[in-house]
């Protein structure tokens, strides 16, 4: 034993390096539904980025299920996005540091169809997603117009002047695509990007049009936490 470790001390330090990161990163308390933002940790402290700023789309409720309260308990402040009338005012009780808008993110100005559930996680603007929930047995509540705007537009005027965006999660139930198609990518272009896919197998993702749009905007895979695809982008 003491041979091989001697003749493998880089490998052995390398292995015990990562065990530690393990046990460190599955010892944190996380707010996310699968744990995304406990993965998501190990690649920001890599780069040692410890008070940053993020951009939650369909940000849903402060805590349940966040992608981003593991990061606001921090210190880390940004901005919480979510069309369902009402969501902010939790938002702006518990997350004052924030900036908290309630509205919907689609690729026009516009106002749509927003399809409202018992449970909230399941809202959509998706009526194919509507029919296949209500199918399922989840209770659909009732039907409003909601106006949405441009990613790009919504940075503009409430992303502060010089703020670079750490990381970006988009949980928007059917919309995804067309809020990347959104952003103005010269602009704006998170080091992470959290999204959303149900067929999680490697020969699904890398055929899709998600996949591909942000490989073009030069950002490369690195985790699929359940659903969750985290997405790097390449300096």
């Amino acid at each position: 034993m003491k041979r091989f470790v001697k003749e493998n001390f880089p490998l052995v330090i390398k292995l015990l390096k990562k065990l530690k990161n393990f046990f460190v990163v599955f010892s944190k308390k996380s707010y996310a539904q699968f744990g995304e933002d406990v993965v998501l940790s190990t690649f920001l402290n890599e780069k040692k980025i410890v008070k940053g700023f993020y951009v939650d789309i369909g940000a849903y409720q402060p805590k349940k299920f966040s992608n981003t309260f593991f990061y606001y308990k921090k210190g880390w402040k940004g901005i919480n996005i979510d069309a369902k009338p009402g969501s902010m005012e939790l938002f702006k009780r518990e997350r004052k540091r924030d900036i908290n808008l309630e509205l919907g993110v689609s690729n026009e100005k516009n106002k749509l169809d927003f399809y409202i559930f018992s449970e909230s996680a399941y809202n959509t603007f998706s009526k194919d997603l509507v029919d296949s929930y209500v199918s399922r047995g989840i209770l659909f509540n009732k039907q409003v117009i909601v106006e949405t705007l441009r990613l790009e537009h919504i940075l503009d005027k409430y992303l502060p002047i010089g703020q670079k965006i750490d990381f970006m999660s988009i949980d928007v139930e059917g919309l995804d695509l067309e809020v990347l198609e959104s952003n103005n990518w010269n602009k704006y272009k998170p080091n992470y990007i959290l999204i959303e896919m149900y067929d999680t197998r490697i020969e699904k993702i890398q055929k899709s049009t998600i996949y591909n749009f942000l490989i073009n905007k030069g950002y490369r895979l690195v985790s699929i936490v359940y659903i969750t695809l985290i997405f790097e982008y390449e300096l």
